[in-house]
Formats: C-alpha cells, sequence, structure tokens
C-alpha cells in the first residue's frame, strides 16, 4: 500500500545534444525512456491512489527546449515536449476528481546538472540571449506551480515566453530567432560529443 500520495514531482532526465545523424539508435531509445516514458509510468502508477483520495498534484520537469526546439536537441527535444503536452492531457481529464498537473520549463540551469557538464565539454557558455536560471529558482517554480495549480511555468531570465508565443505566430521567423541565439553553443555541445 502506497498510502496517500499528496505530489509527484517527475524530475528524471538526461540529455541528447548531439548531431541526430550520428546519434547511436541505443541513445535515442535510454533518453525517451528516462525522459518521457518512465514519467508516464510512474505517473499511471500513482494516479489511482491519487484520485482514490480525491487530491493530488503531478509536477513533470521539461525544459525551455521543449517549448523551442533547439538544433542539436531534437531527441531531448521531443521528449520534453512530450511531457508538456502530458500534462496538458493529464490536467484535462482529471480536473474534475481533485487531480491536477503542472509543466516546468528551465532554462539551462547555471549551478548544476547537465549545463555544468555541457559548459565543460564545449568550452563555452550559452549566448545571453538564451539565458538560464539557477535550481533554486527551478525548486521556487514548483512551489508555487502547486500551491496556485499553474499549468505552465517556463523559468528562464531573460522570459522566454515571447519567444515560445511568437514560434506559435510565426513558427518560420520564431525558428530562426532559435537557430540563431543556439546554434553555435550547441554545435559545440554536439562536436563534443562525437564518438
Amino acid at each position: 500500500d502506497l498510502g496517500t500520495l499528496d505530489v509527484l514531482v517527475n524530475n528524471a532526465g538526461i540529455e541528447a545534444f548531439c548531431h541526430f545523424a550520428e546519434l547511436p539508435l541505443d541513445r535515442i531509445e535510454e533518453t525517451i525512456r528516462v525522459n518521457l516514458t518512465s514519467a508516464l509510468n510512474l505517473t499511471r502508477l500513482v494516479v489511482p491512489h491519487m484520485l482514490a483520495a480525491g487530491r493530488g498534484h503531478v509536477v513533470n520537469m521539461s525544459s525551455t527546449a521543449g517549448k523551442l526546439g533547439p538544433p542539436f536537441g531534437a531527441v531531448y527535444a521531443t521528449t520534453k515536449a512530450g511531457l508538456i503536452a502530458f500534462t496538458q492531457s493529464i490536467r484535462s481529464e482529471y480536473r474534475n476528481r481533485g487531480l491536477s498537473a503542472s509543466v516546468i520549463c528551465p532554462g539551462f540551469a547555471d549551478d548544476g546538472g547537465i549545463y555544468d557538464r555541457m559548459k565543460a565539454e564545449s568550452g563555452r557558455h550559452s549566448p545571453p540571449f538564451v539565458g538560464s536560471t539557477t535550481a533554486d529558482r527551478v525548486a521556487r517554480a514548483v512551489i508555487r506551480a502547486i500551491e496556485k495549480d499553474c499549468p505552465e511555468i517556463i523559468v528562464n531570465s531573460p522570459p522566454l515566453r515571447p519567444i515560445a508565443v511568437l514560434m506559435q505566430m510565426f513558427p518560420a521567423l520564431g525558428a530562426s530567432l532559435v537557430r540563431v541565439a543556439s546554434a553555435r553553443f550547441l554545435k559545440r555541445v554536439a562536436d563534443s560529443q562525437r564518438l
């Protein structure tokens, strides 16, 4: 018996910023399994307990990559976009049964994690336009999402929501901005991953 489960935070994640045509198939599968399938499976196991209790909140840790689809990050961005859609579906499906869901979309976290390794391996920081965040800001966003039942919070400085909106309204222009802003840094990261 799991007892009462009030909150589930799906935070498992690995990156795969590589040249897509060179990415081994097993690495694609591993990234999908860790970033997306594990969240779906764990949530599937927890939701019945939350529904039985009449309350619960699922928080999925996505990424700004799931909103913007950066170059050299096709698999990673796909899994993170999947978490955004999954959150929207769960939120909509169980809204009137006491269960809700939120998605957090952080940018590069400056104080640990994937971004530190990317900086070390590429010898560069992300461009200022792309921005970053901190683990503390992400943690505060998780708490805010649960307390205020926010559907989605993008945690990045400078704010990237205007770019995400621009991409929805003008896909070609938005995609060009993302490519120009991030391609050089992410190409260096991808080049550092070559075997």
